[in-house]
């Protein structure tokens, strides 16, 4: 599957639970379903709480619990000072909480203090000259090279495992060069996410949506059937950033130029030895902060003669995803009307 293929889950909340439609929204009024998600994630992993310490799970819309009033006010409150400072992500939430539910007054010691939220890197020695176009020809090469060019259908399942813990049935369906539709079961109610080529849709338990803007541009980059043919389509403008190490092994580190409205470019990490893409860092931006992202790429196995991840593992602010796929087949019947909402 392509290594931007899974970055998607269903919209969940942090217990495992499907979500529902925000009611009694009195701050974040003008945020699309998306937006919303991403800033209670932010909230969440700011906090270090889970829903339930602001909302009463039988009733969310609900304010009987003190926390959700003062949220209220807090969100308020960062927003007055951003607006002054004429930055609308200037402060945030974990500026002050750290993922903490009470902001420290005191600083720590210097043995106390959190690590870097992101791999650390060492620049590569010149002496090496290592290039980012040899880097990803590499890539392209260890994956299956000419292989690639006689695939045109991908049937994949499997589970997805949450850190709640929880794990849902999925399926994920392709046809190149760039239509998707993956499908996972919540408590037996399908979450599907869809792109035809050109437009995009996500349903859930709250309904049928279609993308745009920054969600629809997400759809296209989930879709791409051959990531390794596709990666300097997708990103155009790769540098070599240095060198690190991912569970021992060597691994290079390319950087892509940012896009807007990400606050900085993705990093690409490719084993050293094998050539293939094991870490890719992201982060977007939230309504509320900047979130971070991380998809690590594991169990690496050859179908038909491409070599394909069998193990995804996202990690976001507040828990993770780790998608495991028992089946994957190739060229097989994939009806068009799947890739329809």
């Amino acid at each position: 599957m392509s290594a931007l293929a899974l970055l998607a889950p269903p919209v969940i909340d942090g217990r495992g639970r499907q979500a529902t439609t925000p009611k009694n929204v009195k701050v974040l009024t003008d945020l699309t379903e998306q937006q919303f998600d991403d800033a209670m994630m932010y909230m969440r992993g700011s906090l270090g709480v889970q829903c339930e310490h602001c909302h009463n799970e039988k009733d969310w819309s609900s304010d009987e619990k003190d926390p959700k009033r003062t949220a209220r006010k807090m969100i308020q409150m960062v927003r007055d000072v951003n607006r002054t400072l004429g930055d609308d992500l200037a402060v945030s939430c974990y500026s002050c909480h750290r993922g903490e539910l009470r902001p420290a007054t005191s600083l720590p010691l210097l043995t106390e203090r959190p690590a870097a939220p992101s791999t650390a890197v060492n620049p590569t020695p010149a002496s090496k000259a290592i290039r980012a176009d040899d880097v990803v020809k590499q890539y392209l090469e260890a994956s299956g090279g000419p292989a690639w060019s006689r695939l045109t259908t991908r049937v994949v399942k499997g589970r997805l495992v949450t850190s709640e813990p929880a794990v849902y049935p999925a399926e994920i369906s392709y046809k190149a060069p760039d239509a998707f539709r993956s499908r996972i079961l919540v408590d037996g109610a399908p979450f599907t996410k869809i792109f035809d080529g050109t437009r995009g849709w996500s349903a859930d338990n709250r309904g049928s949506n279609d993308a745009h803007g920054p969600e629809l541009e997400r759809l296209k980059r989930q879709a791409v059937f051959s990531l390794p043919i596709a990666l300097p389509t997708l990103y155009p403008s790769l540098a070599v950033e240095g060198e690190s190490a991912i569970g021992g092994a060597r691994v290079l580190v390319l950087k892509a130029a940012p896009r807007s409205p990400e606050p900085e470019g993705d990093r690409l990490f490719f084993n050293a030895a094998s050539g293939l893409l094991v870490r890719i860092e992201s982060t977007s931006v939230s309504p509320l902060g900047a979130l971070p992202r991380r998809w690590d790429y594991q169990d690496y196995r050859k179908v038909d003669g491409v070599r394909l991840p069998f193990k995804v593992r996202e990690t976001d602010p507040d828990y993770t995803y780790s998608w495991e796929f028992s089946s994957v087949r190739h060229n097989v019947p994939v009806d068009a009307a799947v890739f329809k909402p």
